[in-house]
């Protein structure tokens, strides 16, 4: 009884464990933020033995509300009429976005992403739409946005398009109201159909442009 007491004193008396407050680095480093509404404060992750900080902007451009990270580019842009996030990043009617910068050759890129719509946009002003998921080898995708003829990937490019594809889709999503996808799920090679509003995408395809530029 008397060694269960000594340790439960031990315990009673021993310093609370320190934990060190961490800043992350951060992949934007921009010198205001995104938009004049954006308000860029510190939010903490408690850990163990440490406390994570990340820097992150939260506002709203032409009525879409947005948060994003400093750290990584990453983010959420409402894809719902009115402006609201839905709360879950890379869930739900949200846009999301990330941003990296190649270790090897410090080669920087940005995308933004909902369901099974990927835009790659690259330093170089390239930009590269995919479509799919786990995509069926051999196949293609294809979309439509509103009533503009769909356009199709070639027949061996998983769901990528070329240069040329990817340039008029995105034109379009920018200018659309509605887009529908479709391309060849792994492994039953079935169809898989989708389609949503394109509420938040030029707002988003406006951030992953900034962004790109904010990489150092």
């Amino acid at each position: 009884m008397r060694l269960v007491v000594f340790a439960t004193s031990l315990l009673m008396v021993a310093p609370a464990l320190a934990q060190t407050r961490v800043e992350k680095p951060t992949l934007l480093k921009p010198q205001a933020p995104f938009t004049e509404s954006g308000v860029v404060s510190e939010s903490e992750m408690k850990l163990i033995s440490t406390i994570e900080v990340n820097k992150i902007e939260e506002g709203a451009h032409n009525g879409v509300a947005y948060r994003i990270y400093y750290t990584d580019g990453s983010g959420s842009f409402s894809g719902s009429p009115d402006g609201k996030l839905s709360g879950a990043l890379g869930r739900g009617s949200d846009w999301s976005t990330a941003c990296k910068k190649d270790p090897m050759n410090d080669k920087k890129s940005c995308y933004l992403q909902r369901n099974k719509l990927w835009v790659w946009l690259y330093q170089t002003g390239r930009v590269e739409v995919f479509i799919g998921g786990d995509q069926y080898p051999g196949t293609s995708a294809t979309i439509r946005i509103d009533s503009n003829p769909a356009i199709k990937s070639p027949s061996d490019s998983e769901g990528v398009f070329t240069a040329a594809q990817s340039k008029q889709i995105v034109q379009q999503l920018i200018s659309g109201d509605t887009v529908a996808t479709r391309y060849v799920d792994w492994p039953y090679r079935s169809a898989n159909d989708d389609s949503f509003g394109l509420s938040g995408f030029d707002e988003a395809y406006e951030y992953i442009q900034w962004a790109l530029k904010q990489i150092k």
